[in-house]
């Protein structure tokens, strides 16, 4: 199994910014959610770097907070004008799986649609399952999308009940999970030794010692990228680096691991 292609989107950053993509309708922009806008960036530049993907790709998501900002509005809308005053946009794209149905339906993917929300581990757990897709046969490739994109409002909160030493940020990686020989790195879920471990960070002491009682050079992605959100250990890779890697996170005590070779062209 292999990562073939990855991409990142980081808002305002001045290379992985957010910029909508030309294959995204105009008429759809106002509507969509900040974190689907934050996704098609991503996907626009992991397309840029192949052919097509597949009618029956699969797409997986990996998110913490969903959509925050429809959530808000949706929520706020209820507090304002009751049950009977709720705004149907934001509603519809504030359910957990809208990111990941907006995309396959704009890339026209028709293979399985999924979401995960497993704090720290989420996006770990999307690669192991994205590979599982793919071996069984249920899809000829997996877009694994995973990070996220906080308001005002839910930043704020994260940042105060969390306790992050960080600042509570945004970002979000697309990865192909694919079979079979080619370009990119080869994917392992699991422990393996590799050149460097990069994890995103923790926020429980424990936890935190989990990380750093691994082996080997260190490098973790919240110090790297300046800010932190789960599992953002991804976000903190060199994707073209020659290295092996470990990318590590933590949940509630439990380690997750994902091993990827050195790039090769």
């Amino acid at each position: 199994m292999r990562l073939s292609r990855f991409a990142r989107a980081i808002p305002e950053h001045p290379t992985d910014g957010d910029t909508w993509p030309t294959w995204v309708p105009t008429g759809s922009r106002r509507r969509l959610d900040p974190l689907v806008r934050l996704a098609t960036a991503a996907v626009d530049r992991l397309q840029q770097q192949g052919a097509p993907l597949l009618p029956d790709t699969a797409v997986i998501v990996a998110t913490s907070y969903g959509a925050v900002e429809s959530t808000f509005r949706f929520a706020t809308s209820l507090a304002t004008y009751g049950d009977t005053g709720g705004s149907p946009t934001p509603f519809t794209t504030s359910v957990h799986n809208s990111c990941a149905a907006a995309l396959g339906e704009m890339l026209n993917l028709r293979g399985p649609t999924s979401t995960i929300s497993h704090g720290a581990a989420s996006p770990l757990l999307a690669l192991r399952f994205a590979a599982s897709l793919v071996s069984t046969g249920r899809a000829p490739a997996a877009l694994v999308v995973a990070g996220e994109r906080h308001n005002a409002w839910s930043r704020n909160v994260v940042s105060t009940l969390s306790g992050a030493p960080w600042p509570v940020s945004d970002g979000l990686i697309a990865g192909l999970v694919e079979a079979g020989p080619g370009g990119g790195r080869e994917l392992f879920y699991g422990y393996r030794n590799a050149d460097v471990t990069i994890d995103g960070g923790a926020l429980i002491p424990s936890d935190a010692k989990l990380l750093a009682d691994l082996p080997g050079k260190k490098i973790s992605a919240p110090n790297t990228l300046g800010g932190w959100w789960p599992g953002c250990g991804l976000a903190g890779i060199n994707w073209r680096d020659a290295q092996s890697i470990v990318v590590s996170e933590v949940e509630d005590g439990r380690l997750e691991h994902v091993w990827l070779s050195g790039y090769r062209a």
